[in-house]
């Protein structure tokens, strides 16, 4: 997606992404912007100086900052201005324009189905409709029986309408559309064949930026942001359940061979070392923070080799003696006389502890560094309610004054 305003005030970055390749038979760009006049414009020089056969108008971002500059998904907020918008663009253009939308962009205020026919009116040749509002941004699944609603809509006024969301298999496809696709099979792809694809990425770049030491950075540079991604997905042999969903949390896995576990790694220190493999040496004291963070684990491919029958490193604590520690625990139990409480403590701790544990899936970083936290966690409390009752507390008190007691006496925060 390039910007309408970055476009027109010429950044050489931003019209990188409208640059058409020699193999690209069927070529589009996409494009987003929320003032009429700019778009006018830039659609006038995309006529003029940029090769593609249409252009995407997107307005179904939901990124704060697109958002704010009245963009995006904010246009199904402001119907007149969205109007505007479309008419500027298809008066401009001398190819076929999409209008790529949401659902709405509140949760239970969907208008899609209202600015359908309207968009037909404006002048657009075809709409892509994602099936989840702004708000949801990329959460929960999309709603195809909204999108199968639209499609009836667009179907009565000849406008062609594309489904958006959560279609990752073959399954999903045939579920949510008519017709098949030829073999029907789910393609377990290798670690060497998605290598090989990361090798023709950038043999790509180099390409387009040059092989010198600038464009081997920029290269560098977009297949980190590509691998932020890419990592993401698990093998197909992998799996016990198929087919996967879009929104599911990928879990912590080790590949069927050691390239497997490095490309699934979500580890940015890994990403790194894969564009190593493929560029050279990266610079030295480089680092990368991916642009686009997602709720996916950050798991090294060393972390995931623990799973596999790795030792645990130990872990220092600094001036904390655990020992002492745990023998601290053992002597306030034996001098309480609420013993049946802290072991209710203990219990309730135990339960809610890897119950938290199940439903958000830690990942196997846990073993390194999340284990002994939780192991500290688990002890933590029957120490404390130890200790408490011992000194003579009373469970009655104020819940303020007992809460704050209980913190004064955790180790290293008495202070």
């Amino acid at each position: 997606m390039a910007l309408t305003t970055n476009l027109l005030q010429g950044q050489a970055s931003e019209w990188a992404l409208l640059k058409r390749h020699p193999s690209e038979d069927i070529f589009g760009v996409q494009v987003c912007g929320g003032y009429p006049d700019s778009m006018a414009r830039l659609c006038q020089v995309v006529s003029d100086h940029v090769s593609c056969d249409f252009v995407d108008m997107n307005c179904g971002c939901p990124i704060d900052i697109i958002c704010a500059r009245q963009a995006g998904s904010a246009l199904l907020t402001k119907p007149r201005r969205f109007e505007e918008v479309v008419r500027a663009a298809c008066g401009a253009l001398d190819v076929p324009l999409i209008v790529k939308m949401r659902k709405g962009y509140n949760d239970g205020a969907d208008v899609a189905h209202e600015l359908i026919p309207q968009i037909a009116q404006w002048g657009a040749a075809a709409i892509t409709l994602h099936g989840r509002t702004r708000q949801q941004r990329y959460s929960r699944q999309a709603d195809w029986d909204y999108i199968e609603r639209c499609a009836g809509v667009a179907a009565g006024v000849g406008l062609p309408l594309v489904g958006n969301g959560d279609i990752m298999s073959y399954q999903d496809w045939a579920q949510h559309m008519a017709g098949e696709i030829r073999e029907q099979r789910v393609w377990d792809i290798s670690s060497g064949e998605r290598f090989d694809h990361l090798r023709q990425f950038c043999s790509y770049g180099l390409e387009h930026w040059g092989s010198d030491d600038r464009g081997v950075e920029a290269t560098r540079r977009f297949l980190l942001e590509w691998l932020s991604f890419t990592h993401r997905y698990v093998p197909v042999g992998l799996l016990e359940v198929l087919p996967q969903q879009m929104h599911w949390r990928p879990p912590s896995f080790v590949g069927r061979n050691d390239l497997e576990t490095l490309l699934g790694s979500g580890s940015a220190a890994d990403w790194v070392r894969i564009s190593e493999m493929l560029l050279g040496p990266a610079p030295s004291g480089f680092t990368f923070s991916p642009k686009h963070k997602s709720n996916s684990y950050t798991l090294s491919a060393a972390d995931a080799s623990l799973l596999a029958g790795g030792t645990v490193p130990a872990v220092t604590m600094g001036d904390f003696d655990f020992d002492q520690f745990l023998a601290d625990i053992a002597d306030k139990f034996e001098k309480s006389e609420n013993k049946p409480v802290v072991i209710g403590y203990s219990v309730a701790a135990i339960v809610a502890f890897f119950t938290a544990e199940w439903l958000i899936h830690l990942p196997a970083l846990d073993f390194l560094l999340g284990f002994p936290i939780q192991l500290i966690g688990l002890l933590a409390v029957p120490y404390l309610a130890i200790r408490y009752l011992a000194d003579g507390g009373d469970v009655g008190k104020d819940v303020g004054t007992y809460t704050s007691t209980i913190i004064k006496k955790l180790p290293g925060l008495d202070k």
